[in-house]
């Protein structure tokens, strides 16, 4: 699941450096919250632990965890952009 992880990082990264270059060039004089951007690089970490640990056998508890955070934070830079983007146009 190395790819896959390594994807989801790179659209990560392509994501808020698009919403970067679009805050300049519109002038937005708003946030585009660019804290969460280590946040979401950090939730890999728990998207790699609930693929790792898929079968729960030897630590349900870190499978658990590790796709509790990933779908929280997924879904907290999801609203997050849509709202900054819905400022932005």
């Amino acid at each position: 699941m190395l790819p896959a992880s390594s994807f989801i990082g790179l659209v990560y990264f392509g994501l808020y450096r698009w919403m970067t270059a679009e805050k300049k060039r519109t002038n937005y004089p708003g946030s585009i919250y660019g804290w969460m951007h280590p946040l979401a690089q950090a939730s890999i970490l728990g998207f790699l632990a609930a693929i790792g640990t898929i079968d729960g056998a030897g630590y349900p508890d870190l499978h658990s965890y590790g796709a509790v955070f990933f779908f929280i934070v997924l879904f907290l830079i999801t609203a997050v952009v849509t709202l900054v983007l819905r400022d932005i146009h």
